[in-house]
């Protein structure tokens, strides 16, 4: 026998209903069916019988569940006297009347996750313990809750509860190990993205978007737009493809792109649920740059064709449907298998769909059009990698990297916490002490950009490069491995340290920077590289000790005055020596692939 929330009469009042299972009840189970059938939770054209039933929570978060236990396991555990006064059929409708009665209070994913879980469980019932290989499955115990929930509503049918016993205290195990983990070494977090390997495939996606054409260029454009927009703004995949068809909005000469965001994430105390699209998410805007517009533009361009008349796509009104979304399924599918399948009514280019795709990327594009060699992820985020190679990339590392972005750019940790959903703006802090690396990739993608701008015929060359080519010192033949001096075809002018070609009379670089030669574009060293690594040790040491104040002031902004001016004066001063040190490394870079 349990207890459940459940709304009363369509309202948002809750009432609990004290429920066990009894076959007696079908009709009434039946009746529940047909009403969140009538509501559009579940497909249609499902039946209650059925052995896998599709359900749509939110409009658009699809899931099956599939109700395939053994039944040969069922007669021998009522042989055992394990289940009793039930049998297969009766055993099967429990576990679904057990799941209607669940929607009000948990989310699709956990049902999944339930009904998988339960029928790893249902293979060991006649034991009095779990077998080590569920013992060690943390993903397993953590669903003890909604399992031994569904054992008490059919408690007066099944009986062993030494397995159950266990269970509970393997949960019981688990959840004091993670509080005291917690306690010593704070909330565990995922696994940071590679930040080399990120700028690195930073690089391949600009040099795709302008030159890819075609075929190409239509396929893999999902894949440009959830790279440029989810790398500056801190989504979950999944909420990706959630970004609307009509999704930007001008305002005098500023852009702003609309998306939805999870509004149950890290809030799941929730304790009734209705399943609506706006109960799942809140539509937000974000600022964004006319280049993301522009591809956005030309990608609607492209694949908006699809949406023409289809008799297949025709409404009740005789219009024809269009997509909801940005992302195109119909443009999708003509690249894959899916010509041939039967058409879907409910058609959405999901996040299972992207990450098919991102994968794909990976093979016919980062390896087989720019020759790199995909490599697993490392722990150990101080290891280089080097020039054929890239680190794998899954959708959600994206968010770590906008989260870095937004650091770099000036944002304060309490409103990256506002935008990215953090419940706590210790989490927000946590990113910051990754900004040294991240500031290092930043710097050496900027430069290899610049180097790009100024030689663009060494391309594939300068894409190339990783730290260990740029900064890296080697020998051959007794000789440095880079030769610094520029070649005589400029016209040079002697300065401290090496030569300037300005060629123009008024000397205004010289005025802006009082001087300082090196760290003027137009400045050529006739110093040696050990000279120039000196140089860019003493600009890392510069970048180091601000990115500490930049610490300093969050963590005690609340007993500083003046601390937004400092923090903005701060930031600024950090992109003034990044763009210094990116010059130097520019002019490094265009020596080296001559």
């Amino acid at each position: 026998m349990i207890e459940i929330l459940t709304n009363f009469d369509d309202t948002p009042l809750e009432k609990i209903e004290t429920l066990e299972f009894d076959i007696k009840n079908y009709n009434q189970y039946i009746n529940m069916w047909n009403e969140y059938k009538n509501k559009g939770l579940i497909y249609h054209k499902s039946n209650f019988d059925d052995d896998t039933w599709h359900f749509v929570l939110g409009k658009i978060n699809e899931f099956n569940l599939k109700f395939l236990f053994d039944e040969i396991k069922f007669n021998r555990y009522k042989n055992l006297g394990i289940l009793k006064n039930i049998n297969y059929k009766e055993f099967i409708i429990s576990i679904k009347s057990y799941i209607l009665y669940s929607l009000n209070s948990t989310t699709g994913g956990n049902l999944v996750k339930f009904i998988n879980h339960l029928n790893l469980l249902f293979n060991y019932l006649d034991e009095f313990e779990l077998p080590n290989k569920l013992k060690s499955n943390k993903n397993f115990i953590s669903s003890y809750i909604m399992i031994s929930k569904f054992f008490l509503y059919i408690e007066n049918y099944f009986f062993n509860q030494s397995i159950l016993d266990d269970y509970e205290d393997l949960s019981i195990t688990q959840s004091r190990e993670e509080y005291h983990k917690e306690s010593i070494y704070g909330k565990s977090q995922r696994t940071l993205p590679n930040f080399e390997s990120m700028f690195k495939f930073n690089d391949i996606i600009e040099d795709f978007i302008k030159t890819s054409k075609d075929d190409e260029r239509e396929q893999f454009f999902p894949i440009i737009l959830w790279w440029k927009i989810s790398t500056i703004i801190p989504l979950r995949s999944h909420e990706i493809v959630l970004i609307p068809l009509e999704c930007i909005r001008k305002e005098k000469n500023k852009f702003f792109i609309k998306f939805y965001r999870n509004n149950l994430k890290g809030n799941l105390q929730k304790q009734t649920f209705i399943h609506s699209f706006n109960e799942y998410y809140k539509e937000e805007e974000f600022p964004i740059s006319k280049e993301i517009v522009d591809l956005i533009e030309e990608y609607r361009s492209i694949v908006d064709k699809y949406d023409q008349i289809d008799e297949f796509y025709i409404d009740k009104q005789g219009k024809a449907k269009k997509r909801q979304f940005l992302f195109s399924y119909r443009s999708f599918k003509m690249f894959r298998d899916y010509i041939n399948t039967p058409r879907k009514e409910n058609e959405f280019f999901s996040e299972n769909l992207l990450n098919t795709l991102r994968k794909l990327f990976f093979v016919k594009i980062v390896n087989q059009k720019y020759k790199i060699s995909i490599v697993p992820k490392s722990k150990d985020k101080s290891t280089s990698i080097n020039s054929e190679e890239l680190e794998y990339i899954q959708l959600m590392d994206t968010r770590h990297f906008a989260i870095m972005n937004m650091i770099y750019m000036g944002y304060e940790p309490s409103t990256i916490q506002r935008i990215v959903g953090h419940r706590n703006i210790r989490t927000s802090y946590d990113y910051v002490n990754h900004t040294e690396l991240f500031i290092n990739c930043y710097t050496l993608s900027v430069a290899k950009q610049k180097a790009l701008d100024k030689n663009s015929e060494s391309k594939n060359s300068i894409l190339d490069m990783d730290f260990v080519d740029i900064i890296g010192t080697s020998f051959a033949n007794g000789n440095k491995r880079y030769n610094l001096v520029r070649k005589s075809k400029y016209s040079k002018k002697v300065v401290d340290g090496g030569f300037c070609i300005y060629d123009k009379s008024d000397m205004n670089p010289c005025k802006l920077l009082r001087g300082n030669h090196k760290r003027c574009p137009f400045f050529i060293s006739n110093q040696n590289e050990i000279d120039i690594r000196n140089e860019l040790n003493n600009m890392d040491s510069e970048i180091s000790s601000e990115i500490k104040v930049l610490r300093y002031l969050i963590e005690n902004k609340k007993n500083l005055i003046g601390y937004r001016d400092a923090y903005r004066t701060t930031i600024n001063k950090i992109h003034s020596k990044v763009n210094n040190k990116a010059e130097i490394l520019s002019n490094y870079i265009g020596e080296m692939v001559r």
